[in-house]
């Protein structure tokens, strides 16, 4: 891939530019929780962050988050744990029941929230100055100084190799040096 410029193909193989075209030092593939919450931290940062998913609004569905122990302390150290807790139900006590019993309960702060509030929560504390680009995904090129991520509408986004942004969100989820392959979301 050319350090010059990130390109689309055209149907015949050839590239073309394209007029949709987003710089950024780190493009996130998926606006999910993972992708949102990379987005806020990496994006208060300083780093020109794009996010990417299919949906402007992440969409309602039938899915509860809970949010307990490390958890907490983790959106407590990212400066998130407020703005979440503000949207959620807070309770300070679970039942595990079988079959009519009580086999154990769990004490502490904890908290219940719809997936879809959650990840709205989260997205609306990214600071504006990250582009939010509502797309599909169609390719990925990857090279030592620039990956190259091609959208279904032509669109492309031209992101550096920023190892930095990569390990600051790594040390943010406590994750051993060299684990930024476990967090999908980032392609720096």
């Amino acid at each position: 891939m050319s350090e010059a410029a990130c390109h689309a193909p055209d149907p015949a193989g050839s590239p073309v530019a394209t007029s949709a075209r987003h710089e950024a030092d780190v493009a996130i593939i998926g606006g999910g929780l993972a992708g949102s919450l990379a987005a806020a931290v990496l994006g208060r940062a300083g780093h020109r962050v794009t996010l990417i998913d299919r949906h402007a609004v992440y969409p309602p569905e039938f899915r509860v988050e809970k949010l307990a122990g490390d958890e907490i302390g983790l959106l407590r150290r990212l400066g998130l744990l407020d703005c979440i807790a503000a949207s959620a139900n807070r309770y300070e006590q679970v039942l595990n029941v079988r079959r009519g019993r009580v086999i154990d309960r769990t004490y502490g702060e904890q908290y219940g929230i719809l997936y879809h509030d959650l990840v709205r929560t989260v997205r609306e504390q990214i600071p504006s100055a990250v582009d939010l680009v509502v797309g599909r995904v169609t390719d990925v090129q990857t090279g030592p100084e620039r990956q190259c991520i091609t959208l279904a509408s032509d669109g492309v986004v031209d992101a550096t190799s920023n190892t930095e942004a990569a390990l600051l969100w790594i040390e943010c989820l406590n994750l051993p040096e060299g684990g930024q392959r476990i967090v999908a979301t980032l392609v720096y």
